[in-house]
């Protein structure tokens, strides 16, 4: 989560600490239509590579995300666009089952916080 934030600085060009204080939540829910773009057929049949899904122009990602939201997903995951780990984008409006769980695990004051 951390090389989001930096990730999101850079992009931002700003200082990391301008994005500071944040709050790390986890979320559980119960997701039964998942688009998963992180490999296999799907990811495969929609002609997608990793490199389309971390452009700097974030519009082509924008229109997925509103074409899974338009046919029903309650979220779609793919690679992080720091390479670091997977996301998932929860489409809120989409969601069937609601919430199981949520709870804050990290809070980041200061760039220590961040190490």
């Amino acid at each position: 989560m951390v090389a989001e934030v930096i990730k999101q600085a850079e992009r931002q060009n700003i200082e990391l600490a301008d994005l500071l204080p944040r709050e790390l939540w986890s979320v559980e829910l119960d997701l039964e239509r998942v688009l998963d773009l992180c490999g296999g057929p799907t990811r495969a049949s929609l002609e997608l590579t990793t490199a389309d899904l971390v452009l700097p122009d974030h519009a082509f990602t924008q229109a997925i995300g509103e074409a899974a939201h338009d046919r029903g997903f309650e979220a779609i995951r793919s690679r992080s666009a720091t390479g670091v780990d997977d996301i998932l984008a929860v489409l809120l409006d989409n969601l069937s089952n609601g919430l199981i769980s949520v709870e804050m695990t990290e809070r980041w004051r200061t760039l220590d916080d961040l190490a």
